[in-house]
């Protein structure tokens, strides 16, 4: 019975939420002026090492997505100047909710709102698309949970290391999380973490399947072999394929 109520009442409240994430949706992928990204940074584990980080983090540490994000527009021949404008808010203190790996269809849901009822209370910066970046020290943490992103809210919580030998692969993870807010799908296998071929290559069609020497960006890796892949360092290495272009309005 009271789950029956439970359910009743977020579908209510995601009916209300619907019309006008529908209409930023819109807005968003017409890619007629530049969609202003904002980035709050947190420190995800309490450490010196990771607040030292934050402290030398500034605007330009992010200059490499936004000219990374143009380039790749400019091969679909949206050139309108910069997609994207990304900036830096000042630090939070308040982590983000966490999700569980296996929780249901309810769980999901409940999650949903709960993460964008967070955002809301926490992210006070003018934003089309708002990245909560939590940084760890890869020191004394060899695993961070998975990142994600919400399409209805346009914002991404992304886990990331404090650590400059991992800015390159930071930005890559960002981007992926933020072309999720525009309707970008992942394109890799849940089960194998392996990209999907072909929408999940960089060049599906090539003479030779393998070593690929880029990743797609919501492949998330760089296939070298069959079964075998890495997460490439830099977005110098990451195109954006014609499927996830397709999604995101950059091609009918």
């Amino acid at each position: 019975m009271w789950q029956k109520i439970r359910i009743s009442i977020l579908l209510v409240i995601l009916l209300l939420v619907s019309s006008k994430t529908y209409l930023e949706q819109l807005d968003a992928t017409d890619w007629m002026e530049p969609l202003k990204v904002v980035v709050y940074p947190i420190n995800g584990d309490g450490s010196v090492v990771t607040e030292r980080y934050i402290t030398l983090l500034e605007d330009a540490s992010f200059k490499d997505i936004e000219t990374f994000i143009q380039s790749q527009a400019r091969r679909y021949e949206i050139d309108r100047g910069l997609p994207v404008k990304v900036t830096l808010a000042p630090k939070l203190t308040n982590i983000p909710p966490q999700h569980a790996e296996d929780e249901g269809v309810l769980g999901i849901i409940t999650y949903s709102l709960k993460l964008r009822l967070w955002a809301w209370m926490n992210g006070k910066e003018k934003a089309d698309i708002s990245m909560f970046v939590a940084y760890f020290d890869p020191e004394t943490n060899g695993s961070v949970p998975s990142s994600l992103a919400l399409q209805k809210g346009m914002l991404g919580v992304v886990y990331a290391y404090a650590d400059s030998a991992y800015e390159g692969s930071n930005s890559v993870v960002i981007a992926h999380e933020m072309l999720h807010t525009v309707g970008a799908t992942d394109k890799y296998s849940l089960e194998t973490n392996m990209p999907l071929y072909p929408s999940g290559y960089a060049n599906p069609y090539s003479k030779n399947r393998y070593p690929q020497l880029k990743a797609e960006l919501m492949g998330g890796q760089v296939p070298f072999a069959e079964n075998d892949a890495y997460m490439p360092d830099s977005l110098d290495i990451v195109v954006i394929g014609p499927q996830t272009a397709a999604e995101i309005k950059w091609i009918n």
